[in-house]
């Protein structure tokens, strides 16, 4: 076993299978307080706890002076490859369309993927473009704080939306909102926890005795996400708790010293777990319309895992020959 941190490996493998979890929405059909509870609240710490240690260690490699470019490539070789699949998939539904408009057809193709399910990956990537700069002059505060400010307009038309209703700033996230899809997409969640990731490594941040922190917020985000998921929340993407209980984890897990088995493969997998689902889960539907949510996540759950792990062990041998 190498020196890479097992325990964030495991935790991005769960939090992968988590994002399976939001897209079948599961529990909706089987029970209001867990959907709102979990699917819609705890599952939703998973895209922003990827982007803080996305942030930590990104940050890490350009402090230290390590080429980070063959990491990005590969992160846009993948996604141009699930985007040919989406490309065949949805272009004959989506030409068909009355409205259908070409110039919006290939936004969606490099903003958040003709499924609308890839924001994050290219989320990721326009702002690492934008951070890095400010990254190796050691300039994290700063886009900190346009990250907080971006993220606090999201919630706007998201999970708060209804605490704003016709205001001004709402407005605004809509306008974003109708360019992105998704009010949390472009630079509006990315920048904020990116930075959080990259602050972490900056200052070497340690917390004694994190976990009970991470308990409090556990549980002030199933109070955030219930009230406001039972009070008809537009989404559920921005939540408070989460600015908090995403850099926790990420100080819980750097904490952790234990050695474990090799917990590579699953770090790995958790990539194309989430690149590789989406298409699994539009195929699945189409054929099974009448699955139930629990067992769409089970189905979809076990294929995408064994497609993941035949890719990342052909990679293994392929970087040992």
């Amino acid at each position: 076993m190498d020196n890479r941190n097992q325990m964030i490996d495991l935790i991005k493998f769960i939090f992968s299978i988590c994002i399976i979890a939001i897209h079948v929405s599961l529990f909706k059909d089987i029970s209001s307080m867990s959907y709102y509870t979990l699917t819609m609240g705890i599952f939703r710490l998973a895209v922003p706890f990827f982007f803080v240690v996305s942030g930590y260690f990104y940050y890490k490699n350009i402090r230290e002076e390590r080429s980070i470019k063959n990491n990005i490539l590969k992160i846009i070789k993948v996604f141009f490859i699930v985007e040919l699949i989406e490309i065949l998939i949805y272009t004959p539904i989506l030409v068909g369309q009355k409205d259908f408009s070409i110039l919006l057809y290939l936004w969606k193709i490099f903003s958040t993927g003709l499924g609308t399910i890839y924001w994050y990956v290219t989320s990721f990537v326009i702002s690492l473009i934008i951070l890095i700069p400010f990254w190796k002059k050691r300039k994290i505060g700063f886009m900190f704080i346009i990250g907080l400010i971006l993220y606090l307009i999201a919630m706007t038309n998201d999970s708060y939306g209804l605490l704003f209703v016709g205001t001004h700033i709402q407005k605004l996230a809509i306008f974003h909102t109708q360019i992105w899809t998704y009010p949390q997409a472009g630079l509006c969640s990315s920048v904020l926890f990116l930075s959080i990731g990259a602050y972490i490594e900056e200052k070497r941040i340690d917390i004694k005795n994190v976990f009970i922190p991470i308990l409090i917020f556990i549980v002030l985000l199933l109070g955030e996400s219930y009230y406001l998921q039972s009070h008809q929340a537009f989404d559920a993407n921005c939540y408070f708790t989460l600015i908090f209980l995403a850099p926790l984890l990420l100080i819980w897990c750097l904490q952790y010293s234990k050695k474990m088995f090799d917990t590579r493969i699953f770090g790995q997998m958790s990539f194309y777990v989430y690149m590789i689902h989406p298409i699994v889960l539009n195929i699945i539907r189409f054929i099974f319309p009448f699955f139930s949510s629990l067992l769409l996540f089970l189905v979809i759950s076990v294929l995408t895992l064994f497609i993941s792990y035949i890719i990342v062990k052909k990679q293994y041998i392929k970087n040992k020959v």
